[in-house]
């Protein structure tokens, strides 16, 4: 299995990229591909619940429209006034909390968002719970970059969840931020996911 969690629109080459993820599946092998809904289609909400448990943080249990309605304000507001369409000012600073450059923040930043699709994400996002169930399930493997400062931060629950028991592998990038390796490093990403591939099938041969 290879899996794109939130990178593959990242990818500077789709087509030589979707190239090299099937040159390293097996037959029958799965690529699993995640991204955010933007809530702009009333099917969105149909796939939420199909796949609750892959949250990233809890959310809060909101039951009333009202109260969903000021979280949203406030809470999605918050984020959208600082990433969404940033001025030159914001990107320097977006640029630096990520631990990146102003051409490689360029590439990342929520300049096409609009307002409907941050307020409609989060409002569907409301009441998830984190489940990291899925992990027991198959091999997973993660590739972070903590050169910023937030990336650092949100590392630091890995090991917990590490310690926790859950099976995973995880390497760590401290010259990378954020979706650094597949977006800038397109060519070292294969090579990571390469390895990876060959690595599981040997052990699911050692197993039989």
């Amino acid at each position: 299995m290879v899996t794109a969690f939130e990178t593959v629109y990242f990818w500077p080459d789709l087509l030589q990229s979707f190239r090299e993820v099937h040159r390293v599946l097996k037959p029958g092998g799965m690529f699993l591909i995640c991204n955010e809904c933007g809530g702009d289609n009333e099917k969105d909400e149909k796939w939420t619940e199909k796949i609750d448990g892959m949250g990233l943080k809890d959310h809060p249990n909101i039951k009333s429209k009202c109260g969903k309605d000021v979280y949203c304000f406030f809470f999605t507001g918050l984020f959208y006034a600082v990433m969404g369409h940033p001025g030159p000012r914001r990107k320097k600073f977006l640029a630096k909390i990520s631990g990146r450059t102003l051409e490689e923040a360029e590439r990342i930043l929520y300049g096409r968002a609009t307002w409907k699709s941050w307020r409609d994400q989060d409002y569907y996002l409301i009441g998830k719970k984190t489940d990291y169930s899925l992990f027991t399930k198959t091999d997973m493997h993660l590739w972070y970059g903590i050169k910023g400062s937030v990336d650092k931060k949100l590392s630091k629950n890995l090991g917990a969840l590490k310690a926790s028991g859950y099976p995973f592998a995880v390497k760590i990038f401290t010259d990378l931020g954020h979706g650094g390796l597949a977006g800038e490093h397109p060519e070292q990403f294969v090579r990571e996911v390469s390895a990876t591939h060959e690595k599981s099938l040997a052990g699911k041969s050692e197993e039989k």
